[in-house]
């Protein structure tokens, strides 16, 4: 038999191929116990998210195919390992899996998939707090919350903790009542009359089954009984043989914090509660669920401390200083596949190209009739750092008209400064593909054609290893940790600088300075960035040459 069902575990969350502890993808496929055969072929996957410009059979970046053998079906999973900038390298020697979420998938040959989410990124936050936030707490002196929500008692959230409770262990108590009875009875007209011993206990609201119960039949009143055997109103008027009749009502809770005095849980909603501790001194506010609580009496110890700051926002600052980087130094950080040329969702395929994937839309380029009639043409790409010229079209206005061979610039490409000069190989000087006759109208009549060249190209620094490139990285790093610093700083009560608390979670003592806990950092940070960034941006940009021609 095959795998039918199963899960998929990474090592990671978030990987980065800079980062020697987070560069590989270790994927662990688990089957149902005993569905593992040898010889079963599987195959793993990275693919880029669902999206209208990555249709899904170009969506892949990685992938590898593994088959089981006599180790797999010991241990019942099968491994596969992914090396970020060695498995993800194309024919052109690029680099594919750039920043972004990503599908780690596992699939077989009778159709069984399953998947998990991963984030492929430049600087991983592991790094950010390790390196360039150098260990700081990243946590608030005023805010206290659980370290984690409670994870047994289901529907519970604590969204707020009295400010003075001693950081530490705290119990959540929740009692659960549960409304059931069962016992012999019988009903006449709208009094039910149970006898023998009773399981549970009668109460007003149960709903009665069993026997001949009509559906629906409730009890409204308490006459003779007293939760056991005696008589009871129901609201419906029938006949019932003698029987086993059971009824039941929702569950009821209360619940406690610190010991302290238990408090009803509002039913149907979920709602606010403040629990006080055993002292009546310190509260916590919890919002409840009550469809989501268990149905069992139950506690659990809930560890209290300063509130930090999380890995999706520290994430959050990362990616977002990446994009001011960008936007600083003018062209891609890493390898990002462009089209002038796209072809939208529902958008119908014209009888000349459109691109049906890319990473971004670019800009054409212009055809400048060069003031030397008899040089080759030449053009500079919009965005810098190109480093490969895929396919190259000359349009005049939505018409399609020349298909450029590869062979016209291979090697005349000028990676920096993204300037194209089309020199043809011997074998190539009778492959332009000419599709009408205006071709010929640019070069003879002495006219810049605008957005002529439509291409499909990858633009964008090829990686950030060595030298100045490298450096990229850093200014990432260093813009984002002195906003992560910054915000971090701001939980702080205004010019406290450091903070302790003695062993016993009483004694307090407090530093202040005007800056805040982090101030000789960001500042560091900042100089850094103000000193290294235009010196990167002028290496890594050159000197950007412009076109001349005849108007």
């Amino acid at each position: 038999m095959s795998v039918t069902t199963a899960t998929i575990k990474s090592n990671l969350s978030e990987y980065c191929q800079y980062s020697p502890e987070a560069n590989t993808i270790i994927a662990v496929m688990s089957p149902a116990a005993g569905a593992l055969i040898n010889g079963e072929v599987f195959t793993f996957s990275v693919v880029r998210k669902s999206a209208t410009n990555w249709p899904d059979p170009y969506k892949a970046v990685m992938t590898k195919t593994v088959i089981t053998n006599a180790q797999d079906i010991a241990s019942n999973t099968v491994t596969c390992t992914f090396q970020l900038g060695v498995d993800d390298i194309d024919r052109d020697g690029i680099s594919r899996a750039i920043s972004g979420t990503y599908d780690l998938v596992v699939s077989n040959a009778t159709g069984m998939t399953c998947s998990k989410s991963i984030r492929i990124v430049l600087v991983t936050v592991a790094e950010m707090r390790r390196d360039w936030c150098f260990g700081a707490a990243l946590r608030s002196s005023e805010v206290l919350l659980p370290r984690f929500q409670p994870k047994k008692i289901t529907g519970v959230t604590i969204t707020e903790v009295a400010q003075d409770t001693p950081p530490g262990l705290r119990t959540l108590a929740l009692t659960c009542v549960l409304h059931v009875a069962s016992s012999t009875g019988a009903i006449s007209g709208t009094v039910l009359t149970t006898t023998g011993t009773t399981t549970g206990k009668w109460e007003v609201g149960q709903v009665l089954s069993g026997g001949t119960v009509m559906a629906g039949t409730v009890i409204t009143a308490i006459l003779t009984g007293a939760g056991g055997a005696g008589t009871y109103t129901v609201s419906q008027s029938q006949t019932v043989a003698s029987a086993t009749i059971s009824g039941t009502a929702p569950p009821t809770w209360t619940i406690g914090w610190d010991n302290g005095a238990q408090v009803p849980v509002v039913t149907g909603v979920a709602e606010q509660h403040m629990l006080m501790d055993d002292a009546n001194s310190q509260y916590i506010i919890a919002e409840i669920t009550s469809s989501l609580l268990p149905t069992q009496t139950i506690s659990e110890k809930i560890l209290i401390s300063f509130a930090e700051m999380s890995d999706a926002m520290i994430a959050r600052r990362i990616e977002m200083s990446a994009a001011s980087v960008e936007n600083s130094i003018g062209f891609s950080l890493e390898p990002t596949y462009y089209t002038s040329i796209p072809k939208y969702q529902n958008m119908s395929q014209e009888k000349h190209h459109q691109s049906l994937y890319w990473d971004r839309v670019g800009r054409p380029a212009d055809y400048v009739t060069p003031v030397d009639a008899m040089a080759w043409p030449q053009f500079r790409l919009p965005y810098q750092w190109c480093i490969k010229l895929h396919k190259l079209y000359g349009f005049h206005s939505t018409d399609k008209i020349i298909t450029v061979d590869e062979k016209w610039w291979d090697t005349t490409v000028d990676r920096m400064t993204g300037y194209v000069t089309l020199i043809p190989s011997l074998q190539s000087m009778s492959q332009w593909q000419i599709y009408m006759t205006p071709w010929i109208t640019p070069w003879y009549l002495g006219r810049n054609v605008q957005s002529f060249w439509q291409y499909e190209a990858t633009f964008g620094l090829p990686d950030l290893r060595s030298g100045d490139r490298a450096s990229v990285r850093e200014w990432i790093s260093r813009v984002a940790a002195s906003s992560i610093l910054l915000e971090a700083g701001r939980a702080y009560q205004g010019g406290v600088g450091s903070e302790s608390t003695g062993r016993d979670g009483l004694s307090n003592s407090r530093s202040f300075n005007p800056g805040g806990p982090y101030a000789s950092t960001i500042q560091a940070h900042q100089q850094w960035v103000q000193l290294e960034g235009p010196k990167i941006r002028t290496k890594l940009s050159g000197v950007l040459m412009g076109m001349l021609g005849n108007s």
